[in-house]
């Protein structure tokens, strides 16, 4: 079997499956991360509140993922696994026609706007639909995507965009618990997962430890995701999180839809 995590943004794979996806690859397997948003600031970009706050957060420059595309080289090589970067933008170097920002402050509320809707969907449903057929190809792979807790619009649009290829291409899909969103929008109590059945991927020592190591290779991105205060004990506090959740719900837990028998 091989495997394919496809995320919304460059730590996603990391944060939410690293240990799930160092086991396999160390068992052997072909695994692959597939980061959408992984584009440069577009250069004709109006930077909406929503930028210029995540810019200040992450301490990059005005075009951040040239940093954070080699993060996530740091990180899939402690894993094991092999990157893939699909190069659309951000929500938060996304327009309209007009140039006006498509999300000027909110993109955490879960509610896609019309242009995402009926453009950015569409592209992003292309370009997965491209790489499964030339760089992975689709036979015995199983894809995982976004349970979408949080609520953040890239993991909502992405999760719509695989769902929208499932039947047509016959994917085998698990979800996985979108991390640190998981510690306070509980799975096992989400409507999402009303109907979903869990598995849980219990986790080995080095399994564990490649998960946190791979996180830390993301250092623009710890304490905005974690919320915690900078400093020497930045990485302990974010080792002891992903401990703790991990302690909680036994390794790493994914969520299966169930079956449904064709005529």
């Amino acid at each position: 079997m091989r495997h394919l995590f496809i995320s919304a943004h460059l730590d996603d794979t990391a944060l939410s499956c690293g240990g799930t996806a160092h086991q396999l690859a160390a068992g052997g397997h072909s695994v692959w991360s597939a980061t959408l948003c992984t584009g440069d600031t577009p250069w004709t970009w109006r930077a909406s509140p929503a930028a210029r706050r995540v810019h200040e957060e992450w301490q990059l420059g005005d075009n951040p993922y040239v940093a954070r595309r080699q993060e996530d080289l740091r990180a899939c090589e402690v894993l094991g696994i092999k990157p893939i970067h699909l190069g659309l933008p951000d929500a938060v170097y996304r327009f309209n026609p007009a140039g006006v920002p498509l999300y000027t402050d909110d993109f955490m509320s879960g509610k896609l706007v019309f242009q995402d809707l009926s453009r950015t969907l569409e592209e992003t449903a292309r370009a997965l639909r491209m790489m499964l057929y030339e760089q992975i190809g689709l036979a015995d792979l199983q894809l995982y995507c976004p349970l979408t807790l949080g609520g953040h619009v890239d993991h909502v649009l992405l999760r719509h965009a695989i769902e929208s290829l499932q039947d047509v291409l016959n994917l085998h899909i698990l979800y996985y618990e979108d991390y640190p969103y998981g510690e306070r929008d509980l799975a096992q109590n989400n409507p999402v997962t009303r109907t979903m059945s869990p598995q849980i991927h219990a986790l080995g020592a080095e399994d564990l430890d490649a998960r946190i190591a791979a996180i830390q290779c993301y250092p623009s991105q710890l304490q905005p995701v974690f919320h915690l205060p900078p400093g020497p004990e930045l990485n302990a506090a974010v080792a002891a999180r992903v401990r703790a959740y991990a302690s909680t719900i036994g390794g790493e837990r994914y969520w299966r839809k169930p079956s449904v028998t064709r005529r």
